[in-house]
């Protein structure tokens, strides 16, 4: 009898083990990707809890207060490309592009690339060109993982940067300054269970992650590279910002991207919730990119769509993740003309066809003259 009861145990513990979510390489973008979010900035009162195992966070009533979205792009596509000849993968927050590279074994960060911002210190932009490449993203990745990784990179400008106004103003003559940049980010993976969504249920990885980040000013002079952040503080502002932030993700290996991001204060209470407003899932179907077709891919008035799927959903996205069109169809093996777009605004836009039934997507960004 107590050799059936170790054999039940062995079993019932093999069982615990094999419900946890592992994160495989299923969850890495690839180009092309395009991924929306819903943002629920008002749910305050939702309480994300200790870590643990087999716990359950009921998401179910979160309500969208705006939108948010994430598009992986060829890196050749972007204006820092040349300072990241390894890239395989580029992704652009407003006038930043992420540099990164992408192997089975997860996400090197390679660097970013500013590009002007305008207004007085306009000039400020350029390559953020990490000294070596730094995993941020490891696969396999199970409950109770942990992973450290540390970014610096540093920009160096001529003092002619700096307003002669503010220049000659300052106590000490510099030929050039370098801001410098530091971030440390720790990702614990503390907790796994269900994850209850709007649209669906999930079984989920979690993830507690903080990123501090620290700026630092020096100045070159006669004696070398000086740190004068204190005296800078007053001329760079926002620029010189440090601070911690602290947010959970949850992960699924059912699908691509986060399934929701809380993001907390210091104290641990709850800021915003961005989240999967969908059920769609990492297709194992494979369709080929090329039975797809939208053109012309620069339009005016019009657009065709091809698509191979028995029932495609299309959206219709602005550069900034808004969603501005959408509509169901039954592909009957025609082409389908979307028309009178005369009346959009000039600019880049994201076409993405979706069958939510096998979880296949397509997105390619388009251009209305």
């Amino acid at each position: 009898m107590k050799q059936y009861g170790l054999i039940l145990m062995y079993v019932l513990s093999s069982w615990h083990l094999t419900a946890q979510e592992r994160l495989t390489a299923v969850i890495l973008p690839e180009i092309g990707d395009s991924l929306g979010y819903a943002v629920d900035t008002l749910a305050t009162a939702f309480v994300v809890g200790p870590a643990g195992e087999d716990l359950v966070w009921d998401f179910s009533n979160l309500k969208r207060t705006g939108r948010r979205s994430e598009v992986t792009r060829d890196p050749a596509t972007g204006a820092g490309s040349s300072f990241f000849p390894t890239a395989n993968l580029m992704m652009r927050t407003g006038i930043q592009e992420r540099y990164m590279r992408k192997s089975s074994r997860g996400i090197e960060d390679l660097g970013t690339f500013t590009q002007s911002a305008g207004g007085p210190l306009g000039g400020f932009s350029g390559p953020n060109v990490y000294p070596k490449p730094v995993f941020t993203t490891r696969v396999p990745a199970d409950f109770g993982n942990v992973l450290d990784a540390s970014l610096e990179s540093s920009i160096a400008l001529s003092a002619d940067f700096i307003p002669d106004s503010i220049r000659n103003s300052l106590p000490i003559k510099f030929d050039s300054f370098r801001i410098r940049t530091k971030q440390i980010i720790h990702k614990d993976f503390d907790a796994w269970g269900k994850m209850k969504l709007p649209a669906k249920e999930w079984n989920v990885l979690r993830e507690w992650r903080t990123v501090t980040t620290s700026n630092s000013v020096d100045i070159k002079t006669f004696l070398g590279w000086q740190d004068v952040t204190l005296l800078a503080a007053g001329i760079f502002g926002p620029l010189l910002s440090s601070g911690t932030t602290n947010s959970y993700f949850f992960w699924s290996n059912s699908s691509k991207g986060f399934i929701a991001n809380v993001s907390v204060d210091s104290a641990g209470n709850t800021r915003q919730i961005a989240y999967k407003p969908d059920a769609i899932q990492v297709g194992t179907e494979v369709v080929d990119a090329g039975s797809f077709a939208i053109f012309p891919t620069i339009f005016q008035d019009h657009l065709v769509i091809q698509s191979p799927l028995n029932k495609t959903t299309i959206h219709l996205y602005d550069i900034h993740g808004k969603l501005i069109y959408t509509s169901k169809i039954q592909n009957e093996a025609q082409p389908i003309e979307l028309q009178n777009m005369a009346t959009m605004a000039a600019g880049l836009y994201v076409i993405q066809l979706v069958d939510s039934d096998n979880g296949i997507q397509f997105t390619q960004e388009i251009k209305k003259l």
